[in-house]
């Protein structure tokens, strides 16, 4: 497994957006052109582009060979190797990619306040329960903690929305240590990351030897190994 966070920059030169672009398929290049946002923009074309980058220093395939094709519930993956899944979230100024031999799901949340009746339509009865006896003061992380934890599993199952969260209940433990969920006869562990103030990281994988650590990179660090995608 390999996690990768890349920090987003703020604003990006145009000559070098316009050379990214050029890596990516003409789809999404007219995909990522319809955003009104740059920073929506940024956060789509980078994703694709690291992605890309970590496919073509680990199988042997050029940049103009990589397909990616969608399930029916628009999880992406790539065609012709079911040996290597990825998953992507962003949030803010952040994009997290995960890397496993079989299904992973992530999601990256910026913890802000929010409405708490929004409980109503992703927790289950058990959940609410556990959260409206909840101290004030751990609220709001404890829902962006349950809340990672359900978008990381229904983005690892593949099936997205198409899963209704109040179905499952994922209570966070004291110590974060690794959670387990039982669906469809398959066994799913998540686990939560704390290394980037103010936001929530949970990952979803069918096996528990996750990543110890994160890794960090950059847009330069990016942009400098554009070479392997010519």
């Amino acid at each position: 497994m390999e996690l990768i966070l890349l920090n987003v920059p703020d604003t990006i030169e145009p000559r070098q957006f316009h050379n990214l672009l050029s890596f990516v398929s003409k789809e999404k290049q007219v995909r990522i052109m319809k955003f009104l946002k740059d920073i929506d923009k940024y956060r789509t074309l980078l994703a694709d582009i690291l992605i890309r980058q970590f496919i073509i220093k680990t199988i042997n395939i050029n940049n103009r060979d990589i397909e990616f094709l969608t399930n029916r519930y628009n999880k992406p993956f790539l065609k012709n190797n079911d040996a290597l899944q990825f998953n992507i979230s962003h949030a803010g100024n952040w994009i997290f990619l995960a890397v496993d031999s079989k299904e992973i799901g992530v999601d990256i949340e910026f913890i802000r306040p929010i409405d708490y009746s929004v409980i109503n339509m992703v927790f289950s009865e058990k959940e609410k329960e556990y959260f409206q006896k909840l101290p004030d003061r751990i609220k709001l992380s404890t829902f962006y903690k349950i809340w990672t934890y359900k978008e990381s599993f229904i983005k690892a199952s593949g099936e997205g929305l198409s899963k209704d969260m109040k179905n499952y209940s994922l209570f966070p433990n004291q110590n974060d240590a690794i959670l387990t969920l039982i669906d469809e006869k398959k066994l799913y562990f998540l686990k939560q990351y704390d290394e980037v103030p103010d936001y929530k990281l949970s990952v979803c994988a069918l096996h528990n030897n996750f990543s110890k650590s994160l890794q960090f990179t950059t847009f330069e660090t990016l942009y400098n190994e554009t070479s392997t995608l010519s």
